[in-house]
C-alpha cells in the first residue's frame, strides 16, 4: 500500500514538472516576451534579453527593438548591444522614434542621445576607440546637445579609458568642439571636461 501510495505521489510529481516544462516552451514559443518580462523580473538577465532578442526576432517591430536595446548591457554585452543599437540607430525614421520616446518621458538625457552613447559605448568595448568615435561623429545632427556619445565616452566612469585611448578621444571631442561658433567654444569644452 505503502509503495502505491509513493509510486502514485511520484508518478503525479513528474507529470506536473513534465506539464509546467511544456507550458514554459509553449509560451516561450508562443509569446517569448511574456517569458522575457519572468526572467527580468527575477534578475536573470542573459536569459532575459535572449526572449527580448527572440520576440523582436518574431515580429520586427520597432517597439520591440526599443525594449531590447534598452535591456542590452553595453558593457557586458556589446557585440549584441551594438549589433541591435546599429540597426535601430540606422532606420530612416530613427529621429521621429526618438521624438516619440521623449514625449511619452521627460528626462534629461533624450532618446537620441541614450542609444547613441549606448552604441558608442558599446563599439568601444567590441572594436576599440576609433570605432566609438566614428558613433560618436555619426550622431551628431542638430547641434550640440550635453549628453552626446562624446559627453557619454569621456565622463562615463564605468568605462575605464586608457590613457592612450583618452588622449585619442580628447583630440577627436576637441575637433568636434571646433566646429561650432567660437563663442560657443568654451562652454562645450567646460561641459564636456575637456
Amino acid at each position: 500500500m505503502k509503495r502505491t501510495v509513493l509510486f502514485t505521489a511520484g508518478v503525479t510529481f513528474a507529470a506536473a514538472v513534465l506539464t509546467a516544462i511544456i507550458i514554459y516552451f509553449i509560451i516561450s514559443f508562443v509569446s517569448p516576451v511574456s517569458v522575457a518580462g519572468l526572467w527580468n523580473d527575477v534578475g536573470a538577465y542573459s536569459l532575459s534579453v535572449k526572449y527580448y532578442e527572440r520576440q523582436y526576432e518574431k515580429t520586427g517591430d520597432e517597439g520591440d527593438l526599443l525594449t531590447l536595446c534598452l535591456k542590452t548591457d553595453e558593457y557586458e554585452d556589446a557585440k549584441r548591444a551594438s549589433f541591435y543599437l546599429a540597426i535601430l540607430t540606422g532606420k530612416e525614421n530613427f529621429n521621429a522614434i526618438c521624438e516619440s520616446e521623449d514625449a511619452k518621458v521627460s528626462l534629461a538625457v533624450s532618446a537620441y542621445d541614450y542609444y547613441y552613447g549606448k552604441y558608442a559605448v558599446a563599439e568601444y568595448y567590441r572594436v576599440g576607440i576609433n570605432a566609438a568615435i566614428s558613433v560618436a561623429e555619426r550622431s551628431q545632427n542638430d547641434g550640440y546637445t550635453r549628453y552626446n556619445p562624446y559627453y557619454v565616452l569621456l565622463n562615463d566612469g564605468k568605462i575605464g579609458l586608457t590613457e592612450s585611448d583618452r588622449e585619442v578621444l580628447v583630440a577627436a571631442a576637441e575637433e568636434y568642439v571646433s566646429s561650432f561658433p567660437v563663442e560657443e567654444q568654451d562652454g562645450i569644452r567646460q561641459e564636456l571636461g575637456l
